[in-house]
């Protein structure tokens, strides 16, 4: 794909054969040098954090064109309103076939890093780990990857009749999917069509397309006609890598850009169980019911069982585990990762002892959440009656409730939640002290007698 324009020949009509006009909308097979070349390749690129996975998305981007001709100046050159957007062919890497329309769709199927950095395919998706950019100051880039995928727009088909340049201005649809930001920043594309010299006859007049330029905003100015021929430099474009990019013909201060970005906003959930009390079981498995709902179907969580720190909980427990555990009687394996439902909900259970946790990664802004608890015979504290803090290992938790309670909404922070159960048995002091005066007044009495019987024994014998 040619992003920059090159040295463009802008030829007036009728260089090949006087007044025959360009045969290219009925003669496609001599369109350009290659199949290719007709054809520019735009990116959807996905920002996300470390500990999520790709999520299941689609995104659609729309083609239009402006009202009117950008006359040309001094410094500038003209550009014309784009032809036919209806007629651009859209093809993504993965597809079969390109799609006619005046928009193309980029789906993303639900995936985890790994597979998709690590499978040939991959579902076309290309991984790109960052970072820290210092410019940016709301986040470290390097806890996040770019996952990005490639639309293909072809012209072949739309009816160029002239040489020129012909801008087409392209916006994201915003899906309104939880937790994705929507680029609403329109990016224009100039397509440069030339006179084709080598293909051209006395009987007809050819054209070919030689560049293309994407631009970050609505661009109303023609492009520049005395920036130096063949000029590169690199420029940060707004996926966060370095381009190289050829500055030939490009409009003043236009920044370059290779597509749409988005950032995929989610938070981590982290559940601990705590228990208390002189008559807690500290080996004793608690059922967790984890309820989440209005998430995308398909989204897959990643369940974290072996984070940094001490008291992880078990990935695998066996049946009857102790005496104690009366919530599990056959062997459990704990999932990996769970699967959001066609109705965008999903319910799992987990279990916990005292001092484990586990950890829900990936979870969408705006996604909602809310945990139940079997707390059995032990009293459940909730935060407003707590500490309002427990630190198991090398996390702090908030306490909660252990029952039921109201859905939470995902903001865009990790939460950390602890279950704290207490069972606290009372030793009945006062017994001891209640037979304390029999026991004497009855251990004097026996002495008593037994000093009677052995005087009297002595006395018999005397007088025997």
């Amino acid at each position: 794909m040619a992003m920059i324009a090159s040295v463009m020949s802008v030829v007036p009509m009728g260089a090949g054969a006087a007044n025959d006009a360009y045969t290219n909308a009925t003669n496609k097979t001599d369109w350009g040098d290659a199949a290719t070349a007709h054809t520019t390749v735009i990116k959807k690129i996905l920002e996300i954090e470390n500990t999520a996975n790709i999520p299941s998305a689609e995104f659609t981007i729309n083609a239009t064109v402006p009202n009117a001709k950008v006359d040309a100046t001094a410094s500038t050159m003209a550009v014309y309103p784009g032809v036919n957007p209806e007629l651009i062919k859209w093809k993504t890497d993965n597809a079969s076939s390109a799609t006619a329309g005046s928009s193309g769709t980029i789906t993303y199927a639900p995936q985890d890093k790994a597979d998709a950095a690590n499978t040939s395919a991959g579902d076309f998706v290309t991984i790109t780990d960052l970072t820290d950019d210092a410019a940016t100051t709301d986040k470290d880039e390097s806890d996040y990857y770019l996952a990005s995928k490639n639309i293909s727009l072809d012209f072949s088909d739309c009816v160029f009749t002239e040489p020129g340049i012909y801008r087409y201005y392209l916006d994201e649809t915003n899906g309104g999917q939880s937790g994705i930001s929507y680029d609403s920043t329109t990016r224009t594309l100039d397509v440069y069509v030339e006179h084709d010299a080598e293909k051209s006859t006395d009987t007809a007049n050819k054209l070919k397309i030689t560049d293309f330029v994407l631009y970050k905003g609505k661009i109303t100015a023609g492009p520049s006609n005395t920036t130096p021929l063949g000029t590169t430099t690199e420029q940060v474009m707004e996926d966060n890598s370095s381009q190289n990019v050829n500055t030939t013909n490009i409009v003043a201060d236009g920044q370059k850009s290779v597509g749409f970005k988005n950032d995929y906003d989610t938070s981590d959930l982290t559940i601990g169980k705590q228990v208390t009390g002189n008559q807690g079981s500290k080996d004793k498995y608690f059922k967790f019911t984890v309820n989440i709902s209005g998430a995308k179907s398909g989204t897959v969580y990643t369940v974290d069982y072996t984070t940094v720190g001490v008291g992880n909980a078990d990935a695998s427990i066996a049946a009857d585990p102790n005496a104690a555990t009366t919530v599990i009687t056959s062997a459990v394996t704990q999932p990996e990762s769970l699967t959001v439902g066609d109705d965008g909900t999903l319910t799992q259970d987990f279990y916990l002892q005292d001092g484990q946790y586990f950890t829900i990664k990936g979870l969408a802004k705006d996604t909602e959440f809310y945990v139940t608890e079997v707390k059995e015979d032990y009293t459940s504290t909730a935060s407003a009656a707590g500490t309002g803090a427990i630190t198991i290992g090398n996390i702090t938790f908030d306490e909660a409730p252990g029952t039921a309670a109201a859905k939470n909404k995902v903001v865009s922070t990790d939460f950390q939640v602890a279950y704290k159960n207490d069972k606290t048995g009372t030793i009945p002091t006062g017994i001891l002290l209640s037979v304390a005066g029999p026991a004497v007044v009855g251990a004097v009495t026996l002495g008593g007698i037994s000093y009677l019987l052995l005087k009297n024994k002595k006395r018999d014998d005397e007088e025997e």
